[in-house]
């Protein structure tokens, strides 16, 4: 009876411990996390501010405005050239016939003249040979040489002056003109305009009423003579 009543007692243990599954684990105390929950580990670096960008150096900042400068003061309109032909005085010559060609030369042109007017003997001998049919257009050789061509009225120039002109308009166009007395005129002028390099002029006279009345070119000092070759 005892060894079937331990038998049963034996049987009844086991059955219980059959029945009583094991404890889970417990979770750590004070974690908020379900179990098999991984949490990613907290970073404690403070976030990052963008370095400033660096100032402008003295060599690149940029320079203050400059204020405008004032508009320059309009010059002169320059005097137009004038078409140039045969019959055309300039400040070198007039057509074939140009100043520093030889006497020679110029006869060699075969040009109608008068022959010379006025005659100087000796090495520095001065000439005038009037051109035909000009009715006034004179050429100067003096020590064989041309200098200088006296035109008679009409002839057109390379100045575009003509007879007849005042000295305002010429004046108008070429403000660097020279002006001064004339010799026997008190109350006329004469007008001289030189060349770029001061190698060769003209010169205009005026009357009393100061409008021109002649015009001559050549080269100095020839071309500022007052009676002919003197």
């Amino acid at each position: 009876m005892n060894s079937a009543l331990k038998i049963l007692s034996i049987a009844c243990m086991m059955s219980l411990v059959a029945c009583n599954p094991a404890a889970e684990p417990r979770s750590v105390e004070g974690s908020n996390e379900s179990p098999g929950t991984s949490t990613a580990p907290v970073s404690n670096a403070e976030p990052t501010t963008p370095a400033p960008a660096p100032a402008e150096s003295a060599d690149t900042a940029t320079p203050p405005a400059t204020p405008a400068e004032p508009a320059p003061k309009p010059e002169p309109e320059p005097a137009k050239p004038v078409p140039v032909d045969a019959n055309t005085l300039t400040f070198n010559g007039m057509g074939k016939i140009r100043y520093g060609m030889t006497k020679d030369e110029f006869l060699a042109l075969k040009l109608r003249t008068h022959g010379p007017s006025e005659m100087m003997d000796g090495p520095d001998s001065c000439h005038f040979y009037p051109l035909a049919p000009s009715g006034g257009t004179e050429v100067m050789i003096e020590k064989k040489r041309v200098t200088r061509i006296d035109v008679a009225k009409g002839t057109p120039n390379s100045l575009g002056v003509k007879v007849g002109d005042s000295i305002e308009s010429v004046l108008a166009k070429y403000p660097k003109a020279i002006v001064r007395p004339h010799t026997y005129l008190p109350a006329g002028k004469e007008v001289v305009i030189w060349n770029d390099g001061r190698s060769a002029a003209f010169v205009l006279q005026t009357d009393s009423n100061a409008k021109v009345t002649h015009v001559r070119s050549g080269i100095p000092p020839n071309v500022e003579y007052v009676e002919g070759c003197a």
